[in-house]
């Protein structure tokens, strides 16, 4: 936040106030800055197939080492990572698009003002977004549902 000078009344008001806190004049909309946001992996991919495309758009992307594209994918699985910032909107949705079709969980977000919950995000706030179970999750999800569907089968048989 920055301090302006109101032109009606000449006191220090908010470069964010849409009027004069002091006298009321109404103040311009402050235009958009074009090159706020990022894209942030918040969870690599998983099956191996997909890793390896995701590290291949990531060395095509980034210009980065395969090495460093693992290690990069590595680190996202401990926490989210700000893969590139200051893009348009629509540069970074097309970057995340290119991730997301190669299995990557991705976000743009607005940094244009820490007031926005995009911004004001935090990395366990981000690591929390990730989205469905992964393979483990997936194959304990049905087995527990097998279990359960056998045990409802077996009372029920033993009802009539």
């Amino acid at each position: 936040m920055a301090l302006i000078t109101c032109p009606e009344c000449g006191k220090e008001i908010s470069d964010r106030s849409a009027c004069c806190v002091h006298c009321g004049y109404p103040l311009p909309p402050k235009p958009p800055e074009p090159n706020r946001f990022s894209v942030v992996l918040t969870s690599p991919p998983h099956y191996p197939e997909n890793r390896k495309r995701m590290a291949l758009a990531l060395v095509k992307e980034l210009d980065l080492s395969e090495k460093d594209a693992m290690d990069l994918m590595d680190s996202a699985e401990q926490k989210p990572v700000a893969l590139r910032s200051e893009m348009t909107v629509e540069s970074a949705r097309a970057f995340a698009n290119t991730l997301q079709r190669a299995g990557a969980y991705v976000k743009v977000v607005d940094g244009s003002s820490p007031d926005s919950p995009e911004a004001s995000m935090s990395s366990s706030a981000l690591a929390k977004e990730r989205h469905g179970l992964g393979f483990c999750g997936t194959v304990v999800a049905v087995v527990v549902g097998v279990l359960a569907a056998h045990l409802i089968m077996a009372l029920l048989g033993g009802l009539f």
